[in-house]
């Protein structure tokens, strides 16, 4: 799914969005953030705060590693901030499961 993606230093998960969407205005509110895999029957749900980054260089290395993952060749100019909303969340608590085996499998994971 294009516009997320891991930090190069995995501390971060990077996802854009236009400014106008309801995440970019959500999270440039202060809103805590929570996102989810669309697998429902393995769902993982990655819960933390997230910050609108508009730092040319996090920028230029979110877009590296976007153009990586997905064999992509956006310019600078699709992460414009003046256009679009560059966010990295940092996780506070992931939660993961397997359906088929939900009462064994319930696993969380808590980050400082």
């Amino acid at each position: 799914m294009p516009g997320y993606g891991i930090a190069p230093a995995g501390e971060v998960l990077w996802f854009s969005s236009s400014l106008r969407s309801v995440k970019a205005r959500n999270v440039a509110a202060g809103s805590a953030v929570s996102i989810a895999t669309d697998d429902p029957y393995e769902p993982v749900v990655v819960e933390g705060t997230a910050e609108v980054v508009t730092d040319p260089a996090a920028l230029r290395e979110f877009l590296d590693a976007m153009n990586a993952k997905y064999r992509t060749s956006y310019e600078e100019d699709f992460l414009e901030p003046a256009a679009n909303a560059s966010m990295q969340l940092r996780p506070e608590k992931v939660i993961g499961l397997r359906e088929k085996d939900f009462t064994n499998t319930p696993t969380r994971w808590t980050f400082p």
